[in-house]
């Protein structure tokens, strides 16, 4: 299944679903989860990550790609599922301060520290 417009490059939207067993038609609009709008070349990585389980050593060999091109080839996945490449750095002194000044409640301030 295509993600992406082959002519303008926007996303797509389902708008039918239907049975090859019973011939049911549902239309409607449906969303795609962000792994339908990867590129072939985007989820083969992806799958060839999950199988070594994040190994790179592994992948490279599988992949016959060099680490550099392992660590772009990720952080190019990494931002084509939404995930910024340059997310802040937490710094703990920062959250127990906000915390202290009631701008965090401690369990946002947990949740950041994980």
């Amino acid at each position: 299944m295509i993600g992406m417009c082959p002519v303008c490059q926007h996303e797509l939207t389902i708008t039918k679903l239907s049975c090859n067993h019973c011939s049911t038609e549902i239309i409607g609009k449906f969303k795609m989860s962000k792994f339908d709008q990867l590129s072939d070349e985007q989820k083969n990585f992806a799958l060839t990550f999950i199988k070594n389980e994040g190994n790179i050593k592994k992948i490279e060999e599988d992949l016959s790609i060099s680490y550099p091109t392992v660590k772009n080839k990720l952080k190019d996945l990494k931002g084509a599922l939404g995930y910024d490449h340059n997310e802040p750095v937490i710094n703990k002194a920062e959250i127990l301060e906000k915390i202290s000044n009631g701008e965090l409640t401690p369990e946002e301030g947990v949740k950041l520290l994980k």
